[in-house]
C-alpha cells in the first residue's frame, strides 16, 4: 500500500481520518506525545486510490510510532492500559 503524497522517509502514514476532526484529535495527540502529528492533504484508500476531500491522512515521526502506539492501545482498552 503506497502512501499519500508528501510523507518524508523520516515519518508514516497511520491512518485517516476525518478533516473536520483532525485539529480536535491533532491537539490530542500532542498532548499525549505525539508531538510531529500533523495531516497531509489527500487521503488514499487500501488500493491507492484517493479518497473524498473530507478525509485526510494522519502522519506521525517514525520516532514516535510507540508513543502513538501506546495512545492507540488507551484509547481502545482504558486508560490503565499497560504495555508489559
Amino acid at each position: 500500500m503506497a502512501a499519500p503524497a508528501g510523507v518524508m522517509a523520516s515519518e508514516t502514514w497511520v491512518g485517516n481520518m476525518l478533516r473536520d476532526q483532525g485539529l480536535e484529535r491533532i491537539e490530542d495527540l500532542k498532548k499525549s506525545g505525539v508531538t510531529s502529528a500533523r495531516l497531509g492533504d489527500v487521503a488514499l484508500d487500501i488500493d491507492g486510490k484517493q479518497l473524498p476531500r473530507s478525509y485526510a491522512p494522519l502522519i506521525i515521526s517514525r520516532a514516535q510510532e510507540l508513543i502513538y502506539d501506546d495512545y492507540m492501545m488507551r484509547k481502545t482498552f482504558g486508560p490503565h492500559w499497560r504495555r508489559g
